[in-house]
């Protein structure tokens, strides 16, 4: 049987993190608190949950913002 998707809605993210502790790091900084989000790592893609649907803009800000933090 396979696991039940955590809660919330799905967003996959179009690049590839090889180091999850900075993308788990970001999401922390801008998405605090307990139950604001979840990862789930599905072979080479990313899936970050969040209670409320985010519009395009919004996940490509994450992206940018995990890359700058990749730059550091």
């Amino acid at each position: 049987m396979g696991q039940t998707p955590p809660p919330g809605y799905k967003h996959l993210l179009r690049k590839k993190y090889s180091d999850p502790k900075k993308l788990l790091k970001y999401l922390n900084e801008v998405y605090p608190g307990p139950g604001c989000w979840s990862v789930e790592v599905k072979d080479t893609r990313v899936f970050v949950y969040f209670p409320d649907e985010l519009s395009k803009e919004e996940v490509e800000r994450i992206e940018h913002g995990v890359k700058v933090h990749y730059n550091k």
